[in-house]
């Protein structure tokens, strides 16, 4: 499925595919597959210093987590067609109740275009 998605971005824009339960369980890497816990993955994100996109879908919802680099973190909900400024409170955003997720983080590649621009 990656692959499919990959081809429609250009090559500066890397994806990563990702899974598991929104609270428990064990980091992995199964083949292109990176399977841990949301709340960790969302740490671990936030972490980095590049801009990324993170889209997830869990109880059946998508919605999408917009990362500067900085520390800000923006929550797009297409349902509620609203983006809100969760910095302060993402850890709020996640279910409270263990539930599986799955989705993509998509990132540019050091030294590319600015994510703005695509």
């Amino acid at each position: 499925m990656l692959a499919d998605v990959q081809k429609y971005f250009p090559p500066s824009i890397k994806m990563f595919e990702v899974a598991g339960m929104t609270i428990s369980g064990e980091a992995q890497n199964v083949e292109d597959l990176i399977v841990q816990p949301f709340c960790n993955l969302l740490t671990n994100e936030l972490k980095t210093e590049s801009s990324r996109v993170v889209i997830v879908t869990r109880l059946d919802h998508t919605i999408c987590y917009l990362l500067n680099g900085n520390g800000s973190v923006l929550l797009f909900d297409p349902l509620e067609a609203s983006i809100q400024d969760v910095s302060s409170s993402w850890k709020s955003t996640i279910p409270r109740k263990d539930t599986q997720y799955s989705g993509l983080i998509l990132t540019k590649e050091i030294g590319c275009c600015d994510m703005a621009g695509v």
